[in-house]
């Protein structure tokens, strides 16, 4: 037992040492830790979490202040099944979901020795186990070796990304905007897609019931309810949207409140003449259940009176992306993976599907960088939600 014990770690030693050479020769030098990666039962939950709207985006930790020039905090290594001494470099460490002994392609391994995906993960929670069925697919599917990279925020994951330390990742839709502005070198390529069929949100204007809402042009002089700094639908956008209009801050009377609910309460009371709010919508415009005014209603027991006038959408969520210099075959190859993934609830966006995006989907949403990119675009503390 102890001298079969001792074979195994050897074999998963000797994977190890054949993998950082991979991404040694692939350029990554930030390499703080590694570990192995057992199959763990316990469901990854968190990997849906909410901003400060409620808006779904990837689970993020981060605090203001961070230094956002960390590096990744592990690289996971898939538990090794190769036999000792067989140094093939087209074997793979793992097996198939058939059982039969992964053979990775010489093309591709000529042409991309691994691919890196990075997520916000904790180790310690176990959190590898979760993603593990999706990285074994994108293994298995992409014929090469495919790792994990953790990062223990939002911000230190898109600063990964630009610097070209990960290939894929799933970014929040600011967070992914902001990067492009930066670098122009994303790719996007899918969103996340519930049960029925809601891969994103629409902007709402939120008024008096009964009150006349003639354009955002039109609001100078009014008193505009605010969310703070992080919200994208309750400040960012409609703030962005505004000086796109040509409307000025000058012009209006900010009113800052505590969250994107109490801006509407203050439409309630009388304080505010407008605030901003969001609700799910599928690609088509379809609103779902779900959204700001939603979660006053569940907060206060009674419906608001007040209309909701859509502004903007539907805006695509939480996008999966790969960087430019992943060579085309291998995004194609991602798209098809993720356009068939459907119907498992074991991938990094909770249950569902994915639905294909493009980078028109988000042009949109060009406002937010008239500036040179998205002010506090990573920054935020997120709620984490269980997977429906």
């Amino acid at each position: 037992m102890i001298a079969e014990g001792f074979e195994r770690e050897k074999r998963s030693f000797h994977v190890g040492v054949r993998r950082i050479r991979a991404f040694a020769a692939h350029g990554l030098v930030h390499v703080a830790a590694f570990l192995l990666v057992f199959s763990v039962a316990l469901p990854l939950v968190g990997v849906r979490a909410q901003d400060g709207d409620g808006l779904p985006v990837p689970l993020d930790t981060d605090v203001a202040g961070q230094d956002e020039a960390d590096a990744a905090m592990f690289l996971p290594w898939p538990e090794a099944s190769m036999s000792e001494g067989d140094d093939r470099e087209n074997v793979s460490d793992a097996d198939n979901s058939d059982g039969s002994a992964r053979v990775f392609d010489p093309e591709r391994l000529a042409m991309w020795p691994v691919l890196r995906i990075g997520m916000v993960l904790d180790p310690a929670q176990g959190e590898f186990g979760g993603v593990e069925p999706f990285r074994a697919n994108l293994e298995e599917r992409l014929g090469i070796p495919a790792v994990v990279v953790a990062f223990s925020s939002l911000s230190r994951l898109q600063a990964g990304l630009l610097r070209g330390e990960v290939d894929y990742a799933s970014l929040s839709t600011t967070a992914f905007v902001d990067a492009q502005e930066r670098c122009s070198c994303l790719d996007p390529l899918a969103v996340p897609m519930d049960e029925a069929g809601v891969s994103g949100w629409t902007l709402l204007a939120i008024v008096p019931k009964g009150r006349r809402f003639s354009g955002l042009e039109n609001l100078g002089s009014a008193r505009i309810a605010l969310a703070p700094e992080g919200s994208t639908a309750g400040r960012r956008l409609p703030l962005a949207l505004l000086e796109a209009a040509g409307v000025s801050s000058d012009e209006v009377r900010l009113v800052e409140e505590a969250g994107p609910l109490e801006a509407v309460g203050a439409v309630l009371a009388g304080r505010a003449d407008v605030a901003f709010g969001w609700r799910p919508a599928t690609r088509d415009g379809t609103f779902a259940e779900g959204g700001t005014l939603a979660a006053l209603l569940a907060r206060n027991g009674v419906v608001p009176a007040v209309d909701a006038i859509p502004l903007l959408g539907p805006i695509p969520s939480a996008p999966h992306v790969a960087r430019t210099d992943l060579p085309e075959s291998l995004r194609q190859e991602l798209r098809g993976v993720l356009a068939t993934w459907g119907g498992s609830g074991e991938h990094p966006a909770g249950s569902g599907a994915f639905q294909p995006v493009s980078q028109k989907d988000f042009d949109l949403l060009a406002p937010l960088t008239a500036g040179g990119g998205v002010k506090n675009a990573v920054r935020g503390r997120l709620r984490p939600l269980v997977p429906r």
